[in-house]
């Protein structure tokens, strides 16, 4: 009887154990400057292993949290207008683990860069091809005098038509059939 007490008893507590197990971590931090707290920094947390990213904006106390991180060595950085661009490298996270990384900005110089780019599409002056597309419509609705298919050549551009060549048709539909 004793025996199957605790057999239901650790039959009851082995899946609760089982779900407590969590093998991802969370980094977590307050950005401050020298006036208080600093609402709606940029945050990137980097995996340094995977190069995965994940950014985030801190929120009205200037706290941030990356949740559900995998262990390995991470880097934190953190920008605001108006401020220098903070970072934070070999932070490692483990198991299960919650790292606390805060950052005091320093006030920075506002800078505004502008890039333009203009490139000109790339031409291949080797070779010279022409083309034309005939969709089913287009076809059935042009006159064909052999219903040769060839003879469309004669519609594309840059095709020189000579008038004087004669025309060799192949018969019409009914000369071609045999009654048995």
């Amino acid at each position: 009887m004793r025996r199957l007490v605790w057999l239901s008893l650790l039959v009851v507590m082995m899946p609760l154990t089982a779900t407590a197990q969590e093998t991802r971590g969370n980094i977590s931090g307050t950005v401050r400057d020298a006036q208080g707290v600093v609402p709606g920094a940029s945050v990137t947390v980097t995996n340094v292993d995977t190069n995965i990213s994940q950014r985030l904006v801190t929120n009205e106390s200037g706290y941030y949290e990356a949740p559900l991180l995998n262990p390995g060595p991470y880097t934190v950085t953190i920008e605001m207008a108006g401020f220098r661009k903070a970072t934070r490298a070999n932070i490692v996270l483990g198991v299960g683990q919650q790292v606390s990384v805060p950052f005091m900005l320093e006030v920075g110089n506002f800078t505004e860069e502008v890039t333009v780019r203009a490139e000109a599409p790339l031409l291949d002056t080797t070779s010279v091809s022409s083309g034309s597309n005939f969709n089913t419509h287009l076809v059935e609705a042009l006159p064909m005098f052999s219903n040769m298919p060839i003879t469309l050549s004669r519609f594309s551009a840059s095709i020189n038509v000579n008038d004087q060549q004669t025309q060799v048709s192949q018969g019409s539909p009914s000369s071609q059939r045999k009654e048995l």
